[in-house]
């Protein structure tokens, strides 16, 4: 799994704030981006359907570890970012969920995870 040093690296984090929250928040995100991954289905060869199902059970997957009281809301969002940078399968699944859940109606995207609704709205102007 990537390190934290290695992640911040690629980001080219360098605002102080911001290291010291991803830090903070690092190892249950990293614990909980190993789990969510293990338990990714594949994606296929550009399928649609595949990547959107493959991102949304992770999403789900993060859910049910916060409403287990194992995973914290910053937590599961750095996950999604986490497995973004360590998985490419992941990454062409967020990806594809991106581009097709801008386009989400308004009842489309409330019935989604709430990591995922997150991820929807840090994505709008």
């Amino acid at each position: 799994m990537i390190s934290l040093s290695q992640f911040l690296a690629r980001r080219g984090e360098r605002d102080p704030l911001a290291i010291d929250d991803i830090s903070r928040y690092w190892c249950g995100a990293s614990d909980a981006a190993v789990i969510a991954l293990g338990q990714m289905p594949g994606i296929g060869f550009a399928s649609v359907k595949k990547r959107m199902a493959a991102f949304l059970a992770v999403c789900r997957h993060l859910e049910d570890m916060k409403r287990q009281g194992e995973l914290s809301e910053e937590e599961a969002f750095l996950a999604l970012f986490i497995m973004r940078a360590e998985s490419l399968a992941f990454s062409k699944a967020c990806i594809m969920f991106e581009i097709r859940g801008r386009r989400f109606k308004p009842a489309d995207r409330a019935a989604l995870p709430q990591v995922a609704q997150d991820l929807l709205a840090v994505l709008e102007p």
